[in-house]
């Protein structure tokens, strides 16, 4: 089973993310960064809920991660801590650019 972080707990997020993941079998939503703890915890028990994306790329059980934000316009996401050795993808239907995966 692949464990999920979930970055945003907004519409997308609650809406159309977390549910799909959490009905993929091979899936697991492991934790979640938001602010919405209560809403988490009432519609997922078993996610933690955790306070910022660096603290969730950091997650040894987190192997897949979905951006359910708005694309960053000031300040760049983390870098995820896989190296080159992992994969960093990012599909954004914002008007703001995409940053830029470095490895």
């Amino acid at each position: 089973m692949t464990g999920v972080g979930l970055i945003g707990y907004g519409l997308g997020g609650a809406t159309f993310h977390a549910p799909l993941i959490a009905a993929e079998p091979r899936l697991r939503l492991e934790a979640v960064v938001t602010s919405r703890a209560e809403q988490v915890a009432r519609d997922h028990p078993g996610a933690r809920v955790v306070a910022s994306a660096e603290e969730l790329l950091g997650d040894p059980a987190v192997e897949l991660v979905v951006i359910a934000a708005p694309t960053p316009s000031t300040t760049p996401w983390p870098r995820p801590p896989w190296g080159p050795g992992g994969t960093w993808s990012w599909t954004s239907r914002s008007p703001s650019p995409a940053p830029t995966p470095t490895t």
